[in-house]
């Protein structure tokens, strides 16, 4: 492997190559919902994807999710990829402004870090000349106080397929604690806060470019890498993190569908951070 060949490997996925991760560990039901562990994975996961479709057709209006969505978040997706080559490759401000409202910090940092370990000289252009379709390939779904799922031992976190619930800690043991004080407790958690994040699978050609003007002046071949190919490019799209979460909804329109005065933000690509999620979970 060249130097050049080293950044991509770590922050951009080749045609060719395998998804980082080929089979997501979904996490399995909790004691309190373990009836759900009956059902096939597959079916489950169908269940945890059609909650998560029907909480944000609600909150951002069925005519919004997931038809629109979807088009919105390909053609975003392309505009965004624009701009981050030429962040990449320039690093002005103006494309920076416009990254930092597109992009997580998360990502963004991890991008701009690992550019920094490339010759600064370098140009980067990565490009979607062609789109062929997007779907729904999860909704995750996170609903709770932030505090909950900061080691908090006051309260408790239960996971399933791509649900988490942070609620306060019961008062008394699972055994002592009726179904209606069980019942309460959750449900005042789930509208302390909300967060979503979809993971949009674009059918794309997909080209990325490595060149070098040094190399092109010297009459040598300025282009380093060059990969282009049709495959799934998966984008993570996130909402920011209602609390509480009804501040999801700023209003009602005349046709009664949801006001939205939030942006989504590409969180993830072709889960670079879900899978060194992962690897610090394990």
């Amino acid at each position: 492997m060249t130097f050049y060949n080293i950044w991509f490997h770590i922050a951009w996925l080749l045609s060719k190559e395998e998804p980082r991760i080929p089979s997501y560990p979904y996490p399995s039901a909790p004691s309190m919902w373990s009836l759900l562990n009956y059902l096939p994975a597959f079916a489950q996961r169908e269940m945890s994807k059609y909650l998560g479709t029907r909480m944000l057709r609600l909150n951002t209006g069925f005519s919004y999710f997931p038809e629109q969505f979807l088009i919105g978040a390909s053609l975003a997706t392309r505009k965004a990829l624009e701009t981050l080559s030429e962040d990449l490759t320039m690093g002005n401000k103006e494309s920076s402004e416009k990254l930092e409202s597109t992009f997580s910090l998360a990502l963004l940092q991890k991008l701009r870090d690992t550019r920094k370990e490339m010759d600064p000289n370098l140009n980067i252009d990565i490009s979607i000349p062609q789109i062929y379709d997007a779907t729904i390939k999860d909704v995750w779904i996170t609903l709770g106080t932030p505090r909950a799922f900061e080691n908090n031992r006051q309260f408790e976190v239960m996971q399933w397929m791509t649900l988490t619930v942070g609620v306060k800690a019961a008062k008394h043991s699972e055994d002592e604690e009726n179904f209606s004080d069980y019942r309460g407790r959750v449900a005042k958690g789930l509208m302390d806060g909300a967060h979503f994040k979809v993971d949009v699978e674009i059918d794309a050609d997909v080209e990325y470019t490595v060149s070098s003007p040094k190399l092109q002046e010297a009459g040598d071949a300025d282009v380093l890498i060059h990969d282009r190919g049709r495959r799934p490019l998966i984008i993570s799209l996130e909402t920011p993190y209602f609390e509480p979460a009804d501040r999801m909804v700023a209003g009602r329109d005349e046709n009664d569908e949801p006001i939205m005065d939030w942006n989504w933000r590409i969180a993830d690509i072709d889960q670079l951070l879900a899978k060194e999620a992962l690897e610090n979970e394990s």
